[in-house]
């Protein structure tokens, strides 16, 4: 059934999930085939599995989710790396309204790729004179010196060079959507 899933194979497949030696061919059923329903379980199986049962968990978390924004703030305050990025990658499906808020407080998380990230997203949703207005009120808070820099590079920075930090910030975010998220941490971001 998992070769080759059908919708009708999820009810059965749900009962399968708790035996260790069926659950792989379980997941790929209801991640692929399953309901809204399944969401929330497919997260607490992300929670607690690895490779290949933690990444099927989040591709049918991000397939089946309606709730992009709640499942996102969700999955980006996981402790795991992995499902944080999953998270960041359903940030992009949502509207301006919901996205702007959510990215704004990534810009002070404690995952240093999440606070990269962040200003990459925003720069695509708003023109710079709002990213003006941002920068401002980042830096009247407790502040992360890399994001004030990667702002400040996207609103001041020439044309030529305003276009290689998008690019950068356009390269990060496919690479996430791909699991290739490249670490900045224990080094600059970028070249």
């Amino acid at each position: 059934m998992a070769k080759d899933p059908r919708n009708e194979d999820v009810s059965s497949a749900r009962s399968f999930l708790s035996d260790y030696r069926t659950r792989s061919a379980a997941l790929r059923i209801i991640a692929s085939k399953g309901t809204e329903m399944d969401v929330n379980g497919l997260i607490d199986i992300a929670i607690s599995s690895y490779g290949d049962d933690r990444k099927q968990a989040l591709e049918g978390v991000k397939r089946l989710t309606h709730d992009k924004l709640g499942t996102a703030r969700i999955l980006v305050a996981s402790e795991v790396r992995e499902i944080r990025r999953a998270g960041f990658s359903l940030i992009g499906a949502l509207g301006e309204q919901e996205a702007l808020p959510l990215l704004e407080e990534l810009l002070s998380h404690d995952d240093q790729d999440l606070r990269i990230a962040a200003p990459g997203q925003i720069c695509k949703r708003v023109k710079n004179e709002q990213l003006e207005d941002l920068l401002r009120r980042y830096i009247n808070l407790a502040y992360f010196y890399n994001v004030v820099t990667w702002l400040d590079r996207l609103i001041y920075a020439p044309a030529p060079i305003a276009n290689y930090y998008k690019t950068e910030f356009d390269r990060t975010l496919e690479a996430l959507d791909q699991d290739r998220w490249p670490s900045t941490e224990g080094g600059p971001p970028y070249p």
